[in-house]
Formats: C-alpha cells, sequence, structure tokens
C-alpha cells in the first residue's frame, strides 16, 4: 500500500487555507462513502517519444514509506502570480486517509462564502499542479465566479512519468489508492469549508481525462459533473496492455453495455452526472473516436438517446448538446486543428483564458470556462469590450460579415453561417462581427 498520512490536525491546517470560508460543516459526509477516483494522466518520459505525449500510460511503483505527501515540488505558496491572483495558494500536507501517496494543492479565492462550489482537477503526465493551473486557468474563473479549486498532484514515485494510474484498479476502485486519497481530499473540503455538496465537480487532462469518468462512476453520489478532456470511456482498461488499446485505436462498444460498467461501479449510487467532453479533432494520442464512445456512455447512463439535441458550430469547432427532459446533461466539443491537449483562449474577454504550452493551444476556446458554464459555475460574464451590435453586425466598422456577399474576401462557411479568415498559422478563425 501507498503511504498513509493520518488525519491529525486536519481541520485546523486546512481552515487556515480556505480564506474567509464560513463557519465549518457539520453534515459532512464520511470520508468512507465519499470516496473519490483520481485521474490518471499518462506521459512518456519524453513528451515526443512514441508519438505519445502526455496520454501514454506507464508503470510505477510507489516508496511504501508511511509518510505524508512530499511537499517540495512545489513547495506550498510558490504558485506564480498569474495562477494565485487575489486568493491563496497552499499545499495541504495533512488531509485524511492518503494509501495512493498523493500531494493536495488547494487554492482559495479571497472572501468565500460557506456553500461554495468545488473543482478538482488533475494534472497531465509529466505535468504538476501549479504548472496545469497555470496553463487551464481554472484559478482565474475561481477568482470571478467564487469557487474553490483542489489540485491532485501525482508523484514519480508511484508512476515514473508523474502520471495518476487510472488502468490500475487497486487505484481505480471506490475506497482504495489514489480513489481515496481524492475521496479524502473532497471530504476535508466538505468539512473544513462547508463547500455544497451538490456543487462538486472533477475535471482532468488525458490520463487524467480518463479517471474523471473513474470518479464520475464510483462516486456519482459525490461529483455532480465532470469535465473530460483528451480523455475515453470508463471500464475500457483494467491493465496497462488495456490501456494503450483504448487510447488508439480505441474500443468500441454498445451504449449499454458502457453504461452498465458505470452503473456497476457504484450500484447503491444513484443519479447521473452532467458531463462535458472536449477531445481535438487531429489527437494522434488519444483517437478522437474516444469521444464518440464517451457520448454513448453518459447518455446511456443518464437515460436518453446518442442523438443530439442542439447541432451548432462555434468559433469553428462543432459542438453537441444531449438533453433530458429539456435540460442539457451531455455536451461534446470536437476541437478542430487540435492534437492532444486541452484547448485555451488567451484574451482579456470574460470567457478567454488559460496559457498556451506543452498540451494547451489557442483554439480561441477556453475549455475551462465552457465547462464551468455547463455546469452552471460560470453564470453572468459580461464581455468588457463587448459587440457593439451582438444580433448583427451594423455596428462593426472593422467587417461586414452578416451575409455571404458581405465576407469581402473572406471564406463564408455554410454550416456555421459565418465568415472566416485564414490566419498566418493556417487557422481559420471567425471574423469579428458575427451574423
Amino acid at each position: 500500500m501507498k503511504g498513509t498520512a493520518l488525519p491529525a490536525l486536519l481541520l485546523a491546517v486546512v481552515a487556515l487555507f480556505c480564506a474567509s470560508c464560513g463557519e465549518d460543516s457539520s453534515d459532512g459526509a464520511d470520508a468512507d462513502g465519499n470516496d473519490i477516483l483520481q485521474p490518471d494522466e499518462q506521459d512518456a518520459a519524453d513528451p515526443q517519444a512514441n508519438d505519445g505525449g502526455e496520454g501514454t500510460p506507464t508503470d510505477g511503483s510507489a516508496d511504501d514509506d508511511g509518510g505524508s505527501p512530499e511537499t517540495s515540488d512545489p513547495p506550498a505558496g510558490d504558485a506564480p502570480d498569474e495562477e494565485t491572483g487575489p486568493g491563496t495558494w497552499t499545499q495541504v500536507t495533512d488531509f485524511g486517509l492518503n494509501p495512493g501517496d498523493l500531494d493536495m494543492y488547494l487554492y482559495a479565492p479571497a472572501g468565500m462564502p460557506a456553500g461554495s462550489a468545488l473543482v478538482v482537477a488533475l494534472h497531465g503526465c509529466t505535468q504538476d499542479a501549479a504548472g496545469f493551473s497555470e496553463l487551464s486557468g481554472w484559478n482565474t474563473l475561481a477568482d470571478s465566479f467564487k469557487f474553490y479549486v483542489v489540485y491532485a498532484e501525482q508523484k514519480t514515485s508511484n508512476n515514473i512519468n508523474a502520471c495518476f494510474n487510472w488502468f490500475e484498479p487497486g487505484d481505480t476502485a471506490r475506497g482504495e489508492g489514489e480513489a481515496q486519497s481524492i475521496a479524502s481530499m473532497v471530504e476535508t473540503m466538505r468539512t473544513t469549508c462547508a463547500v455544497d455538496g451538490g456543487r462538486i465537480f472533477v475535471t482532468g487532462l488525458s490520463a487524467g481525462g480518463f479517471m474523471v469518468p473513474v470518479l464520475l462512476a464510483a462516486y456519482r453520489d459525490v461529483f455532480r459533473g465532470g469535465a473530460i478532456m483528451a480523455g475515453g470511456p470508463y471500464g475500457c482498461a483494467a491493465s496497462m496492455t488495456e490501456a494503450f488499446q483504448c487510447m488508439s485505436p480505441g474500443v468500441t462498444r454498445g451504449a449499454s453495455e458502457w453504461g452498465d460498467a458505470v452503473r456497476g461501479a457504484c450500484p447503491s449510487c444513484a443519479g447521473f452526472p452532467v458531463v462535458s467532453i472536449f477531445h481535438g479533432a487531429g489527437d494522434a494520442t488519444v483517437s478522437p473516436s474516444n469521444l464518440t464512445e464517451l457520448v454513448k456512455q453518459w447518455t446511456d447512463v443518464a437515460g436518453t438517446d446518442q442523438a443530439a439535441d442542439l447541432v451548432e458550430t462555434v468559433r469553428g469547432h462543432d459542438h453537441q448538446v444531449h438533453m433530458k427532459d429539456g435540460v442539457p446533461v451531455v455536451e461534446s466539443w470536437l476541437v478542430a486543428g487540435m492534437g492532444h491537449g486541452i484547448s485555451v483562449d488567451p484574451g482579456t474577454g470574460c470567457d478567454q483564458g488559460g496559457a498556451t504550452g506543452a498540451y494547451a493551444e489557442d483554439r480561441d476556446l477556453w475549455s475551462s470556462y465552457y465547462a464551468a458554464s455547463f455546469w452552471g459555475l460560470a453564470e453572468g460574464c459580461v464581455d468588457p469590450d463587448p459587440d457593439p451590435d451582438p444580433d448583427g453586425c451594423g455596428g462593426c466598422t472593422d467587417y461586414f460579415c452578416c451575409t455571404e456577399a458581405g465576407c469581402d474576401g473572406y471564406a463564408w462557411v455554410d454550416d456555421a453561417m459565418k465568415c472566416y479568415e485564414l490566419g498566418t498559422d493556417g487557422l481559420m478563425r471567425a471574423c469579428p462581427c458575427w451574423p
């Protein structure tokens, strides 16, 4: 078994980091009943090796030292200013049972009230918590919309490439290994910062993206929703050999078979999560076919069909929404031109953010923001520099793109009913005025 951290001084320590979080909650669920699975992000030691990059599964062994999580990388409170902003970034070294021997980092915006939401974020292989927070921009969203972000961090003693072990049964079963460690992190937030038990979400990239469905399946009583970035369906692999097959070319099953796998992970759990799925159309590490299999799985769990109720093109990307009783329950984004990673959109608009880097591409779509919006966390976004004529192009002086004839040299895209320009980097982008 991996190291276990004793829960001594747990409440006192974490309370220091929950800035103005309100009084402790006395109705938090028992940790054994709220175990959370940790997504596993697999990268090759050389991110370019095997074409694999971050998603490549790698077996790793843990030191059974029985100690608390290490704190050397990154040190507590040492996140860049771009990440921390006005809130507090710190490492929580004592958060209860830790059989997965993971590290916990907490971002707490200033002035947090009791009953705030919580997002658990899971980095990719060869990444760490601080780096993933900067690329994804979750801390910025947390500041704007007032929710906590917990980052679980893997150790190279557990996996040589710092990948979460999403294909290891001992780390993905409810109450075991990395699953239990993340469960402890969530329970700590419930009892110490009085987070809203009905607004707990999880997101992850690649191997982390494969682990998000694990958490959503085994802990449907804990997580209200998830965002799967470049991942695949729950129940796809139980070994490293099977993991490679899941990643590429992918595994095809019927919707009910995928759904039964989820229901079998926690037979006593009721309900279903709301799920956002993001995948690069050009992902050569984790096949985009996984997006289709994920849609099958989570629409079946939600009790709806695979026929989308809304099909649209947003900023050049395919977006589909599946509803149950008129309420969106599953959405998918096939990000045009993107490889293996998350989609970001650096800028000053309220729907813009994230940073480019390894496994983070500027595709004019901030995936973190759209996931938070689907969960109902990012409501009331007001662009500080809005389109002067949002319902047409009459007020736009730079371009006139209301009709095909008005494209003026730009490409008219019938499916999107918008004009696009071809940038010097070869990417198509919507021109400023949308019809």
